[in-house]
């Protein structure tokens, strides 16, 4: 990680002290997926797995219940024949 991603990481909370367990979590997926949009929600799930990640008009989502949806829509695509690299709308 570079220092330019080490500060945004630093400006969203997401380098401030976490138990240690979380802490794994945290690396593990940044590790996963980089610094990317998928990454930053995979971390803040494994930080703050009941933070509100987004509002809308049915009410609020979770981190884990955002980062678990985003799996199970992933693995049906896997399932429709998406291969990694492919678009996908």
């Amino acid at each position: 990680m570079d220092l330019t991603g080490a500060r945004i990481l630093l400006r969203a909370g997401l380098l401030k002290p976490a138990r240690p367990d979380r802490l794994l979590g945290m690396a593990l997926q940044l590790a996963r997926w980089d610094l990317t949009p998928a990454g930053a929600y995979a971390v803040a799930a494994a930080r703050d797995p009941h933070g509100v990640a987004l509002v809308d008009d049915e009410g609020p989502l979770t981190f884990r219940e955002l980062d678990q949806r985003s799996d199970r829509v992933a693995g049906e695509l896997r399932a429709q024949g998406l291969l990694p690299g492919d678009r996908a709308g």
